[in-house]
């Protein structure tokens, strides 16, 4: 044997040797990229693939080439059964390297192969929810369930997403990779049979509205994601939907960091009344994507909202400012000091958490006083 065969042999040893050490760095990433939040139990999410059909087309994760399927074959279950993503990794260009958790914000999706689960043409992915989900009226905006995918936000101008100052990059008009699955619900399913009902005209999965995976507060940033963290705290709520008047064309515009206390705690994603296809109750979610429909749906989670998780939020009727109609709603909830818990509906006028609605609710609520689309951001309360 040479000389350069021996050298040669040496080099390959080394070069595997650093793939295994790279791909376990990335395994212990992934671990640590759908942390707990506060009040996160198992059954609020999807626990169960009961089927998955690949379909055609399904994309694949650049940095190591595994597609979004793919979990299976390197020892660990598919993906959708728990939160959605709360840190991604670094993509190895402008947010830094993969070995890197950064945080999941609204032009920063979820991007690696064991967050996501893809839906390729003439595919479908059934999941079976850890509890019945019921057509809730007292939830938010009547908003049941959740489904998030990796749908995101262009920037507005040149300047890509550097996993820096959220308060210097600006949203642009655009959302990209908007891959739109068609949903259905059933309440029975193995032994029995489905029973879907299908939101035939949306919402669907995989649209608006982009993901994010912690609040934005730059007085308790969380110090585990490493010195550099001056923005990112606690991670958001699944499980708390974000407002229907909170569009594609109210982000426009604002910066990373507006975007982010828009949604206060919570995560994003696309909600779902089942009230729009009358059922009362469903176990089953499917997601469906047609043969040349051009795209693959990604799907990340599906939590089930839970409307005793819902922040203390001045815009009493969820049409982003805070004036007279806010007001009403106040007046309407009011309970008096030391009386209550307030009613389902009137959880979330109760702004200083103290379990009544009182004078002192009050004196928040006009602390956020604007007037008639005047924006506000929940935070105002603080």
């Amino acid at each position: 044997m040479t000389g350069r065969q021996v050298h040669g042999r040496g080099r390959r040893r080394l070069r595997r040797a650093v793939r295994t050490a790279v791909f376990a760095a990335l395994l212990l990433v992934a671990d640590a990229s759908r942390v707990a939040g506060a009040g996160d139990r198992a059954e609020d999410y999807a626990v169960e693939v009961v089927e998955y059909v690949e379909g055609t087309g399904v994309p694949k994760d650049w940095l190591v080439g595994i597609k979004f399927n793919n979990q299976v074959e390197v020892g660990r279950p598919l993906p959708p059964l728990e939160r959605p993503t709360v840190d991604t990794t670094g993509d190895g260009f402008n947010t830094g390297a993969p070995s890197q958790a950064v945080p999941v914000v609204p032009v920063n999706p979820p991007l690696r192969y064991y967050e996501l689960v893809s839906v390729g043409e003439g595919g479908r992915l059934i999941l079976k929810l850890g509890r019945p989900v019921t057509d809730n009226p007292a939830n938010p905006y009547g908003i049941d369930f959740i489904v998030f995918g990796n749908t995101f936000a262009v920037i507005g101008g040149t300047t890509p997403w550097r996993n820096g100052d959220p308060n210097l990059t600006t949203l642009g008009t655009v959302m990209l990779s908007r891959e739109p699955g068609k949903v259905s619900v059933s309440r029975t399913g193995p032994p029995e049979a489905y029973d879907w009902h299908t939101f035939e005209n949306g919402p669907y999965a995989d649209d608006f509205a982009p993901s994010l995976g912690r609040v934005y507060d730059p007085a308790a940033p969380d110090p585990s994601l490493g010195v550099w963290n001056l923005w990112w705290g606690q991670p958001t709520d699944p499980r708390v939907p974000l407002k229907p008047a909170l569009t594609a064309t109210r982000l426009s515009g604002r910066t990373v960091a507006q975007a982010a206390r828009l949604y206060g705690v919570s995560a994003g994603g696309v909600g779902f009344d089942l009230a729009a296809v009358g059922l009362d109750s469903a176990l089953y979610v499917k997601i469906e994507n047609p043969v040349g429909s051009g795209i693959s749906p990604d799907i990340d989670a599906v939590a089930i909202v839970d409307a005793a998780a819902a922040q203390a939020d001045p815009d009493l009727d969820g049409d982003l400012d805070v004036d007279g109609d806010d007001l009403a709603v106040f007046r309407a909830c009011m309970t008096g000091a030391a009386v209550g818990p307030p009613s389902a509906p009137c959880r979330q006028v109760d702004l200083d958490g103290d379990s009544d609605v009182d004078q002192s609710d009050f004196g928040l609520l006009q602390r956020c006083m604007g007037g008639p689309d005047e924006l506000v951001f929940p935070d105002c309360v603080r």
